[in-house]
């Protein structure tokens, strides 16, 4: 299976950590980030540096893992780059949230992804 952890930054390592433990266990996993993070975690890629490794893994992907809707530490603090919504319509979508952001009603970013 092949799994995108996709975050605005990589919180506390999240998105490494998952795909490190995916990859043990035989899967195709990256985590993908649309910033470096301040404190400098580890991650596979990084959208800034470069764009169409992460949107082919993305095209590629059978599962998306969208983390971490945090406030100050969000996916969708920051604008998705344009096409990634249509990029993974379809495919499985996990999102992980720390707090109450999707507790009411999805923000409307994550509705964007399930459209």
């Amino acid at each position: 299976m092949r799994v995108a952890n996709l975050a605005q930054w990589n919180l506390c390592n999240i998105g490494t950590n998952l795909s490190r433990g995916l990859r043990s266990l035989g899967h195709d996993a990256r985590s993908i980030v649309l910033r470096p993070a301040p404190y400098r975690m580890d991650v596979d890629l990084t959208w800034s540096r470069d764009e169409a490794a992460c949107r082919a893994f993305l095209e590629g992907a059978d599962v998306v893992h969208a983390s971490s809707l945090h406030a100050g530490f969000t996916l969708w603090g920051a604008r998705l780059p344009t096409g990634v919504p249509r990029t993974v319509r379809g495919r499985r979508l996990v999102v992980q949230y720390h707090g109450t952001d999707l507790r009411r009603d999805a923000h409307p970013s994550v509705k964007a992804l399930i459209a």
